[in-house]
């Protein structure tokens, strides 16, 4: 099935989607629903796969979906699909998704957001929904998060998704607020296997952070020069070449009553590895934590035109200020 051209408040309800399969044919440059910006339309209880809205580098919006209105998806799965900004979904407008899967797609090279592609200016509230396998050339595997995005995702989970940069998640600009679920077993080529925070702001409350790995730093969550607020949850069994759990590089990062375990670190700092900015740790617990070169608790170290970053630790047990190891830049 596929519909040419933008429509209109188009509502498809199907009888579940282990019975109702929508299938592209993976005919290149086919999506199947495109919507139109004035348009409330909602899709439920369906399949949507195989469909493919690739053409040149960044111009295929969304494999199976492109939104530009109101879009509301309640117990629907996207998979098998391809496009260059957003490998099932690409959104520049509101996106509500509520007990759904995105499973499985992909971007073509130097795509962004393997499963969603949220644009400049878009919302999107997810909800019990996994988003799982998705593949981006680029960066964010599971999804690309645009400046001044509102995105909230509350008992989601983002997991088994790959990228250059950003395997889980990669948010450029966007407001972001993760509820409960977790980011698990994402990997990243080179920065930020579950998370990689380059800009706006960040909230997590209660996530579980596990399993995630990248091929440079920030296994768990690659934070740049923007805040990030941690409450609760854990950051477990991540692994990176510097900063098995979270590598700073700069602005404020306030992690409170999370559980850093078993993080590793090829070089330095199991736990965290911080480069800039300030670093609080507020009744956190560090245990288990692994660095074959040094500091598997926290690593600090500055360029030579930065000041030092700044770490304050309150009622924290197994980590201390005398477990900052401070070590020359660029080791």
């Amino acid at each position: 099935m596929s519909l040419p051209g933008f429509v209109t408040n188009i509502s498809v309800n199907g009888p579940g989607r282990d019975s109702l399969f929508i299938d592209g044919g993976g005919i290149l440059g086919l999506g199947m629903f495109k919507i139109n910006a004035s348009s409330n339309s909602s899709l439920n209880n369906l399949t949507l796969q195989d469909g493919d809205n690739s053409g040149a580098v960044g111009s295929g919006r969304g494999g199976s979906i492109e939104n530009l209105g109101q879009l509301m998806m309640t117990n629907v799965m996207v998979k098998d699909c391809w496009g260059d900004l957003g490998g099932a979904i690409y959104s520049s407008s509101g996106l509500t998704i509520t007990s759904s899967t995105i499973k499985d797609n992909w971007t073509h090279i130097r795509g962004f957001g393997g499963g969603l592609f949220l644009d400049t200016g878009s919302s999107a509230q997810i909800t019990n929904s996994t988003i799982s396998g998705n593949f981006s050339d680029d960066r964010g595997g599971g999804l690309a998060i645009m400046a001044g995005t509102q995105v909230t995702l509350q008992d989601s989970n983002v997991i088994d998704n790959v990228a250059k940069e950003g395997g889980g998640i990669y948010n450029s600009g966007g407001t972001l607020s993760i509820g409960y679920g977790s980011l698990s077993n994402n990997s990243a080529v080179v920065d930020g296997g579950g998370l990689l925070h380059a800009g706006g702001s960040t909230a997590l409350n209660n996530v579980t952070i596990t399993g995630n790995s990248a091929g440079n730093r920030g296994g768990g969550i690659f934070i740049g020069s923007v805040n990030l607020f941690m409450t609760g949850g854990s950051m477990s069994g991540n692994a990176a070449c510097n900063g098995g759990g979270i590598y700073q590089g700069g602005a404020t990062a306030t992690f409170t009553g999370v559980a850093f375990q078993g993080n590793y670190a090829e070089d330095w700092g199991g736990g965290v590895y911080i480069e800039g900015g300030t670093l609080n740790l507020n009744t956190c617990n560090f245990s288990g934590n692994q660095a074959v070169a040094g500091a598997p608790k926290i690593a600090r170290t500055h360029p030579d035109n930065r000041p030092n970053p700044i770490i304050n630790i309150a009622n924290c047990t197994g980590v201390s200020v005398n477990d900052i190891i401070d070590v020359p830049y660029g080791t």
